[in-house]
């Protein structure tokens, strides 16, 4: 059986407080302390006060004395359609969902020197 090959987009990126670029430790620093807290996720959720993006699993370590971060970002799915097939009546039957307590998320792997990331949406 062969293994699967996959492709990965690399983006260049930069962490920014205050528009100052942070250097590797203080990105780790500022991802522990990001950690659980939810935020909005754009201008429309922070003017409505929508909190519904969290950063989960902030972790460091290094790679051939390379340092790496990874992390997961989280947004709330607030409600999801549930569809059933009826195949007697051939129809698809949806219901709305409420779902406040599921996430969908992202995985993100970052390597500060060479300011290079890259991340898989689940």
């Amino acid at each position: 059986m062969a293994a699967e090959q996959r492709a990965y987009l690399l983006y260049r990126y930069e962490l920014l407080i205050e528009d100052e670029p942070l250097d590797e430790r203080a990105q780790a620093t500022a991802l522990k302390e990001l950690q659980g807290q939810f935020y909005p996720s754009g201008p429309k959720a922070e003017r409505d006060r929508i909190f519904d993006t969290v950063l989960m699993r902030p972790r460091g370590f290094k790679m051939d004395e390379i340092q790496v971060l990874t992390w997961s970002v989280g947004s709330s799915i607030q409600a999801r359609i549930r569809v059933t097939y009826d195949k007697r009546n051939d129809e698809l039957n949806r219901k709305l969902l409420v779902d406040n307590d599921s996430l969908k998320y992202a995985d993100f792997v970052a390597v500060p020197d060479l300011v290079l990331l890259r991340h898989k949406f689940r």
